[in-house]
Parts: C-alpha cells; sequence; structure tokens
C-alpha cells in the first residue's frame, strides 16, 4: 500500500521573501528551492504505507521549519481496523466509519491486522485469502461479491456490501498513479447489472491520428453481475484514444492514453542449428545413429547457432529413437532435436 502525493504547482503570495530559499517534504523525504517567480512545482511523490494512525499528514516546510501548507488524509479507526480498496482501480473504499457500505465494487482486496477475525456473509467468494500487506501485522484478502448484496462483519460492525442498479459504467484497468486517464494497459468498459438486453453502440478513435478505429454494437444480456467489453482488440498499442458508448437512454465518452513500458517489435530472429559429429563431419539429419558401441561412445557433437544460456536436453538410446524438445528463453519458440 502507498500514499501518493500528484503532481501539483503551489504558491502563495507570502512566499515572495522566501525566493531562492530551501524547501522540503519531510514525510516523503522530498526537498526542493522556493522559486523567485510563482510556481513551486512539486513532482509527485509515493511513500509506502508502514504504519497506521487516525489521520495521515504531510507537511511543505520552509528552511526555518515552518509550515507553508499540509496535506491531511482520513487514516484507520481504532474502532474500525481495516483498509478496503477497489481491485481493478486501487481506489481506496468506504472512509466513513458511520456508514459502512460498498457499493458498485464487484472485487475489493479488503486488508486487517492479522488476529481480528471476519465472518462472510452468503455470496462473498475468497480470491485470495493472503495478499502481502505493507503495514506490519497487517494482511489483506481478495474478495468477489456473486449476489446482488451482502456483507462483511467484524469488530462489532457490520458492512454492507452491494452492486448498486444505478451504478454507471466506466473504464477500469491499471492506471499510471497520480495522472488521470493514463493506462499501463488497454481498459475495460465495465457495465452494470441489469434486468434487461441491451444494445450497446461502440466508437472508437484514434486521436493522435485522427482515425475511426471501429463502430460496431455489442448485445449486452440481463445480469446480476457487472460485465466487461474488453477494448484491446479494438486498441492493440499505445497511443491517445476516445471510446464512445451509448444505448436508447444514455451516452457515455472517455478520452484517454495508453501507456507500456516495452512493445514487441517484431519475432526475434531464429538461428539455424548446426550440428557437427566427429565421425561423420556436418550432420543434415537427425537422429544421429551407430551399428556399434564403440563408435557411439567415441562420437562428439558440436551445435552452433544456439541463444547464449540456451538449455537442450539430450536422449540417448540403444534401440528407439525419442522424441525430445529443447525450450530457449522464450517458451514460446521451441525446436526439436532426434538422437
Amino acid at each position: 500500500m502507498q500514499l501518493v502525493l500528484p503532481e501539483q504547482k503551489l504558491w502563495k503570495k507570502e512566499w515572495e521573501r522566501l525566493g531562492g530559499t530551501f524547501c522540503q517534504i519531510p514525510e516523503a523525504a522530498w526537498e526542493g528551492t522556493i522559486p523567485k517567480f510563482p510556481g513551486l512545482m512539486v513532482p509527485e511523490q509515493v511513500v509506502d504505507i508502514r504504519t497506521v494512525d487516525e489521520l495521515w499528514q504531510w507537511q511543505l516546510l520552509d528552511h526555518s521549519g515552518n509550515c507553508l501548507t499540509n496535506w491531511k488524509l482520513e487514516n484507520v479507526a481504532t474502532d474500525f481496523p481495516c483498509l478496503i480498496f477497489d481491485a481493478w482501480t486501487g481506489d481506496r473504499l468506504n472512509r466513513d466509519p458511520i456508514n459502512l457500505a460498498i457499493k458498485g465494487s464487484e472485487e475489493i482486496i479488503f486488508f486487517t491486522p492479522r488476529d481480528v477475525h471476519i465472518n462472510f456473509g452468503n455470496g462473498i467468494e475468497v480470491l485470495d485469502s493472503c495478499v502481502p500487506s505493507s503495514i506490519r501485522g497487517w494482511q489483506g484478502q481478495q474478495l468477489r461479491l456473486t449476489t446482488k448484496e451482502s456483507s462483511i462483519a467484524f469488530s462489532s460492525k457490520k458492512i454492507t456490501w452491494k452492486l448498486s442498479v444505478d451504478e454507471q459504467p466506466g473504464l477500469r484497468g491499471l492506471k499510471l498513479k497520480g495522472k488521470k486517464s493514463v493506462y499501463l494497459e488497454t481498459p475495460t468498459f465495465w457495465y452494470p447489472p441489469g434486468d434487461q438486453e441491451i444494445s450497446l453502440n461502440i466508437f472508437v478513435e484514434d486521436i493522435t491520428n485522427r482515425q475511426s478505429i471501429i463502430s460496431t454494437t455489442e448485445i449486452v444480456p440481463p445480469s446480476d453481475r457487472w460485465q466487461a467489453i474488453t477494448l484491446d482488440k479494438w486498441i492493440p498499442e499505445p497511443g491517445k484514444y476516445e471510446a464512445r458508448f451509448w444505448n436508447q437512454f444514455y451516452r457515455w465518452s472517455y478520452q484517454f492514453e495508453v501507456q507500456s513500458d516495452y512493445r514487441i517489435t517484431g519475432k526475434p530472429d531464429v538461428n539455424e542449428l548446426r550440428i557437427n559429429s566427429g565421425l561423420q563431419g556436418k550432420i543434415e539429419t537427425l537422429p544421429i545413429s551407430y551399428d556399434c558401441s564403440d563408435k557411439f561412445w567415441a562420437e562428439e557433437i558440436q551445435i552452433e547457432g544456439l541463444w547464449p544460456l540456451e538449455v537442450i536436453n539430450f536422449a540417448l538410446s540403444d534401440c528407439l529413437i525419442k522424441r525430445v524438445k529443447c525450450f530457449p528463453w522464450d517458451k514460446r519458440i521451441h525446436r526439436d532435436i532426434y538422437e
């Protein structure tokens, strides 16, 4: 778990006299210099959460230790020790210890101290009972709601969990921390539960190239669960896109960017194996066979054209030809060798 302070530009008129002096955010181990002209840029700060308290607070201090501004976030109530996150978006849920309800999220990650006893109502499926936590003494569980409504009870409290039928559709996916609408993967459009079949119109456009990618209609059947419409079949690579969805009643439009730390540029070249025998010279076909054991054990084989650290398996036999495979590092490619 992490605390994220988004990148931001700060300024107050009284800071003019501090131009050129030192400033810091001790909680994030960040240091900077207050500019002589308006506009102090604070880059995004990400800090792992190690302990819990009732309030997280960060301060921007000047060179004399005076507080210039601060950021606050409600933490964990002593009588309600839990942290709940949407498993898809990573957004924190249910910060209100009085109105104990989770709405609209089909999957959550539920963090509590290890010694807390939890009772799950009917319709809650435990996908992972041991999600690691950065907070010492805590651990999480990944849960899925398979009915319209259920509950979680612990510490003499009960949290109502339901999939609201009035919840709006939306894009979900792995997003860049602190950034709006920037995904590290192609997002998925999720449609809420409903009791009627819906004809959903879809239009996707490449904003960078100003090119229409797809205009189609998908049938969304009745269901008591959220349904996913994947976009990666139309958006195979990073870029800036706009996706529009509409039915006879509503319209939804999203502009977003897909980024990636890597991109497959093509299939790697596969070197042709060259096999040389100490007794027979260049080998054109396999297997290599001999009619007597003396020649068999005296043989020396040289193989050229391998990848670095490539592993090859050999099978030796006195009567049968066995088929074995040599797997390179990329398991999608294999070579067959007979011996």
